[in-house]
């Protein structure tokens, strides 16, 4: 199962991890897909990286990764397709 497949799931069975990135992306106006879309086919602020969510959300909790995308939307660039990538999540 892919990363983006396994965070479908998730929320669908209410998962707490999924759950609270849920918010920690809605709360930053950042969209998760759920499933793959070319770059050239993505709006700014979506995002394919689940997996690095997932790590900085283990490491640093709910909060911590609420504010890092939270400042990433806000970031100049947030406007590109692509730019809420795994090494700007990292980053963050």
């Amino acid at each position: 199962m892919t990363q983006l497949g396994l965070l479908k799931a998730a929320r669908a069975a209410g998962v707490s991890w999924a759950v609270s990135e849920d918010k920690a992306c809605t709360a930053a106006g950042i969209r998760a897909l759920l499933y793959p879309i070319p770059i050239s086919k993505q709006k700014p602020l979506m995002t394919m990286n689940i997996y690095t969510l997932n790590i900085v959300q283990e490491r640093h909790g709910e909060k911590a990764l609420r504010a890092g995308l939270y400042s990433l939307a806000k970031a100049q660039g947030s406007g590109i397709p692509g730019f809420i990538n795994s090494r700007a999540i990292k980053n963050c």
